[in-house]
C-alpha cells in the first residue's frame, strides 16, 4: 500500500471519538477491520486513536472503545447507511486493540486513599431508618459519617441516581446510566453498543461509589441484568444524533439513601444563560493515563447557548452541524476538569427551581474535545427534554408490561 493511499485514508476519518474510558485504545487504520464511521461527504472513514488526534478533534467519550479521531467530522444529516457494522466485528477489534495497550492505560486510579474512610452511614440513611420522599434528592455532604472533601470527587452517596455499566461477562467498567424509576435506567445508545449489544451482556450497578473496593455498604450496592433495551428509534451507530437509550432492568431496585432516582426535566423548563450544572462519571481526569477513576468524580459545568456552541462547533471542525437532540456544557477554563474517556453517559444535571438540593436530568455526556488540550472546554451533552415525551411512553409501556407479567405470573401460581 503506498504512503500517499495511507494518508487519503487517514484524511477520510470521522473525528468523532468516544466518552468510553480508555482501556482498549484501538490501532492506527488498519483496513477493514477498523470500526467504520461516515465522514462528512458521506464516505466511508476509519477510527484511529486518541493519541494521533488533533486538538480539535471530537472524542466520543465512552470505554473499551477506539478513542478514535480523524480530520474530518461526520455531519449529522448525513442519509442511513444500508449496512451498519455488526457489534460481533467490534468485540474482536477491541479485543485486538486491547493487547496493544500497556498494563498502565489499565489500571484505574484512586482519587485518593480510601481505606480509612469506609462508608459508615449517618444514623438517618441506614436501611432500617431511611424513607424514600421524591426523586433527585442530592445529599450535598453524603450519607456518611466520613467525608472526603476533595475538588472534583463526590462525596458517598451524594447523587444516588448515579449507576454504573458493566460488560457482564468479566464486570468490567463500560459507561454510566441515570436511574430514573425503580426499573429503568437512561443512558446513551453509544453506551449499549459499547458495553456489548444484546443486553444480555450488559450489568448494572447501583449505589456504587467506589468501583475499585467493597467497601460499599452490601446494603446498597447490588447488580441487576438487563430484561430489555429501548433505543430511540432514529439512532444510527453511524450518525451521533438521537443518541438516547432506556434500559430495563429484570426487576426493581429497592430505594435507599445511595440508591434513588433522578427527576427527569419539568415540561416548557426554562435554563439561564449560564446555568449551573453537576456531571458526574468514573471517566478518567485531564492529563491521567489511566482507564477510569476509582471514586466517582462531580464536576462543576456551565450552560453554553446552544447558538454560540453551534458557531463554535462550526469553527472547530467547519462541517459539522450540531444535532437538533444536542446541547452543550463549558468549564469556561480549558484548565478545568471535564467530562472525559470513560463518561459517556453519565448523568448532568440541574437543581429543579424553587427547590433545595433537587436535581432534574438535563443531558447525558455524548461527545467532546480531548481532554489533554485546553482550547476547548465544551462538551456535547444528549438533551433529555428533546426526548421526554418518548421517555414517558416508553416508561408507560414498561408498567403496563409489567402488569401483564405479575398477572399471567398470579395465573400459574
Amino acid at each position: 500500500m503506498s504512503e500517499r493511499w495511507c494518508l487519503a485514508v487517514v484524511l477520510a476519518v470521522v473525528a468523532l471519538v468516544g466518552y468510553f474510558p480508555s482501556r482498549t485504545i484501538q490501532a492506527a487504520v488498519n483496513g477493514a477491520q477498523q470500526e467504520r464511521c461516515i465522514t462528512s461527504s458521506n464516505k466511508t472513514g476509519y477510527c484511529m486513536p486518541e493519541s494521533s488526534c488533533q486538538d480539535e478533534a471530537l472524542v466520543d467519550l465512552r470505554i473499551n472503545t477506539a478513542e478514535a479521531c480523524a480530520t474530518n467530522t461526520p455531519t449529522y444529516e448525513e442519509t442511513v447507511p444500508t449496512e451498519i457494522n455488526g457489534y460481533e466485528n467490534s468485540d474482536n477489534m477491541l479485543e485486538n486493540a486491547e493487547d496493544s495497550t500497556s498494563s498502565a492505560v489499565l489500571s484505574p486510579t484512586p482519587a485518593t486513599d480510601t481505606s480509612d474512610i469506609l462508608p459508615d452511614l449517618m444514623p438517618e440513611f441506614t436501611p432500617e431508618n431511611f424513607t424514600y420522599q421524591e426523586c433527585g434528592q442530592r445529599n450535598r455532604n453524603g450519607v456518611a459519617k466520613n467525608t472526603i472533601n476533595q475538588e472534583f470527587f463526590a462525596e458517598y452517596g451524594e447523587l444516588p441516581w448515579m449507576v454504573a455499566l458493566l460488560k457482564q461477562s468479566e464486570k468490567v467498567y463500560c459507561c454510566n446510566g441515570a436511574l430514573i424509576s425503580s426499573n429503568a435506567i437512561l443512558t446513551t445508545a453509544h453506551c449499549v453498543l459499547n458495553c456489548g449489544h444484546p443486553n444480555t451482556k450488559i450489568l448494572v450497578r447501583v449505589g456504587v461509589w467506589n468501583m475499585s473496593s467493597t467497601a460499599d455498604t452490601t446494603e446498597s450496592r447490588k447488580e441487576f441484568l438487563i430484561k430489555n433495551v429501548h433505543k430511540y428509534p432514529d439512532y444510527y451507530p453511524t450518525s451521533p444524533g438521537n443518541n438516547i437509550a432506556v434500559l430495563q432492568l429484570n426487576e426493581s431496585v429497592q430505594y435507599q439513601a445511595t440508591v434513588q432516582p433522578v427527576c427527569l426535566p419539568p415540561p416548557k423548563i426554562e435554563l439561564t444563560s449560564r446555568e449551573n450544572m453537576i456531571a458526574s462519571g468514573w471517566g478518567k481526569m485531564r492529563n491521567q493515563n489511566t482507564a477510569y477513576n476509582n471514586i466517582l468524580k462531580r464536576l462543576d459545568l456551565q450552560r453554553e447557548e446552544t447558538e454560540l456552541c453551534k458557531a463554535n462547533v462550526k469553527l472547530a471542525q467547519k462541517n459539522n452541524n450540531l444535532h437538533e437532540s444536542f446541547v452543550c456544557a463549558t468549564t469556561n477554563h480549558g484548565d478545568r476538569e471535564k467530562p472525559c474517556g470513560g463518561d459517556a453517559g453519565s448523568p448532568v444535571v440541574v437543581e429543579l427551581p424553587g427547590s433545595t438540593e433537587r436535581y432534574y436530568l438535563h443531558g447525558l455526556v455524548s461527545w467532546g474535545y480531548s481532554c489533554n488540550q485546553t482550547s476547548n472546554s465544551r462538551t456535547v451533552l444528549t438533551h433529555v427534554a428533546h426526548f421526554r415525551q418518548w421517555i414517558d411512553e416508553t416508561l408507560e409501556a414498561l408498567k403496563k408490561g409489567n402488569k401483564k407479567s405479575k398477572k399471567k405470573a398470579e395465573r400459574h401460581a
